[in-house]
């Protein structure tokens, strides 16, 4: 277990993470997700599993940690979660670069493929 992994949590995220099913991608720094002044909770994440677990992690952050930021809305139309980003290094595909679905990243790849068609038949 990771400092600062242990506390109070829900049985759930044990169970995600049991046996690496799911591996939880931690933010270099610990920031509450949920913007209220009345608790202090991580509940957003970002996990990986299968072929995802084998990916180089560039980053992970909670975005808008920084206690100044004005992110946390005052409102009930907005999100009362603070975004998480985490960056990826893909392991290249075959050297012909095509995508495989074998490989890792190149299911990743035809998913996005697939996206930017469709994006483009419905600009069309």
């Amino acid at each position: 277990m990771t400092d600062g992994d242990q506390g109070d949590r829900d049985a759930g995220f044990d169970l995600l993470t049991q046996n690496e099913a799911f591996v939880w991608i931690r933010p270099k720094e610990l920031v509450a997700t949920l913007c209220s002044t009345k608790y202090n909770s991580i509940l957003d994440f970002v996990f990986v599993a299968n072929a995802a677990k084998t990916w180089t992690v560039e980053s992970s952050e909670v975005l808008f940690a920084d206690p100044t930021s004005n992110y946390c809305p005052d409102d009930e139309i907005t999100s009362d979660h603070r975004p998480i980003e985490a960056t990826f290094q893909l392991p290249s595909d075959q050297a012909d670069g095509e995508a495989s679905l074998s490989q890792p990243g190149g299911w990743f790849r035809q998913v996005l493929q697939a996206i930017a068609s469709l994006v483009r038949s419905l600009q069309s």
